[in-house]
């Protein structure tokens, strides 16, 4: 078949088959494609696929960084306790030792500093809370005694 559609001379059979075989298959392939394009559904299913694979791509390259910079943290917090403990061991050996001898008590004595420090800091906005209130009623006091002078006349 030439490009225009007409032939100079009778095709032979063969030649009309291997043709109409041609024309169907390209048919066919048209009828694919229209129905791609009309299955919704299925495009919206290849659609979340594809979503659902980048967001676990992406998933996955976030946690692989993040495990770097845990690795990274980790070292670092490491190396500064290591120059703390020799700062310790430089400036008060005494301590140094104590603490690598008998960490339970000294985790014993801190956390009873910070169960003093929590009630020191409760008791002084107590007292700031009546330190308050007191103010606030000798300032009514203050009020009622100007308003029964003004009831006076004086």
């Amino acid at each position: 078949m030439s490009s225009t559609g007409e032939r100079s001379e009778p095709a032979s059979p063969e030649e009309l088959r291997a043709d109409l075989e041609e024309l169907r298959a390209e048919v066919g392939e048209t009828v694919e494609a229209l129905a791609q394009r009309a299955d919704v559904p299925a495009r919206v299913r290849a659609k979340r696929d594809e979503v659902t694979t980048r967001a676990q791509e992406k998933a996955t390259e976030v946690t692989a960084r993040a495990q770097e910079k845990a690795t990274e943290v980790t070292a670092l917090a490491q190396s500064k306790a290591a120059g703390a403990i020799a700062v310790v061991d430089e400036k008060a050996p005494f301590v140094g030792r104590t603490v690598r001898q008998q960490p339970q008590a000294v985790a014993g004595i801190a956390g009873a500093l910070v169960v003093l420090l929590l009630l020191l800091r409760r008791r002084s906005r107590g007292a700031a809370k009546a330190a308050a209130k007191a103010a606030a009623a000798a300032k009514a006091a203050k009020a009622a005694r100007v308003t029964a002078l003004r009831r006076k006349g004086v």
